[in-house]
């Protein structure tokens, strides 16, 4: 981890990194994860680095983001906004996904990439678990006052649509993915999605190869879900090996 904006938060996102990195080897989509030899880089920066320097770029401008992932060729990268408004955890913990993935997951559709970090992003870690299927109030809020995207259009998003880089569009975006991975996850298809998982970790597969119900049909088993069943839903319990480790921090120099 490096930081432009003090050692207290680069200590923060440090144990958070570490926190997480727990779960590497655990959780399905995590098993088969063939990480590089070079250890990740984590850029810690203001917002205005982050904004008008680091940030990607849609149609000419910079996206506005709290952080973001890119896969480089031996080593990856995390750049995060040190001064971001919303939970620095969930955001860690979003974009730490986003690596597990890129190494373990080929090709990763936009909603299931976006929908797993999102479905992460909420879990809760102590010395020797992890508590994953938490609920996100923000996510739920939104797709109750939001119309959804109908699935077959929301399966189609891919990193170029507005609904990935525009804020307003990607919002929905974002918490429909999240949502549905919970779904999937918890719902009356998690055996199919435990397999397609599963197989997607070997070869290039569609979802529809294993969940053969029609688009309108599981459109409202989806919507029925979110409606009736999704805050009754408990959360998972993974048990963990915590490592011991330690922490150094060194200044940089100009």
């Amino acid at each position: 981890v490096k930081s432009s904006v003090g050692e207290e938060r680069a200590r923060h996102v440090v144990r958070e990194l570490e926190a997480f990195h727990q779960l590497n080897g655990t959780a399905l989509v995590f098993k088969k994860v063939q990480l590089p030899d070079l250890p990740i880089e984590v850029l810690l920066v203001s917002d205005e680095a982050l904004l008008t320097e680091l940030s990607p770029v849609y149609n000419g401008k910079r996206v506005r983001v709290a952080g973001y992932y890119e896969r480089g060729q031996d080593r990856d990268f995390i750049v995060l906004s040190a001064n971001t408004h919303g939970n620095l955890t969930h955001i860690v913990y979003h974009e730490l996904t986003h690596y597990f993935l890129s190494r373990s997951l080929q090709p990763r559709p936009a909603w299931l990439n976006e929908g797993l970090a999102e479905y992460f992003a909420t879990v809760d870690i102590d010395d020797d678990a992890a508590y994953v299927g938490g609920l996100s109030q923000e996510r739920l809020q939104l797709l109750r006052t939001e119309r959804l995207l109908p699935l077959k259009d929301f399966f189609e998003v891919d990193v170029r649509s507005p609904f990935y880089n525009e804020t307003a569009k990607a919002n929905v975006f974002y918490a429909q993915a999240w949502a549905f991975v919970h779904f999937l996850t918890h719902g009356p298809y998690k055996n199919e999605f435990h397999s397609y998982l599963t197989d997607l970790a070997r070869n290039q597969v569609k979802l529809s190869n294993y969940i053969k119900t029609d688009l309108s049909t599981l459109e409202v088993e989806f919507e029925n879900y979110l409606k009736l069943r999704i805050r009754t839903v408990g959360r998972d319990k993974l048990k963990i090996s915590s490592e011991g480790w330690t922490m150094t921090t060194h200044p940089i120099e100009d």
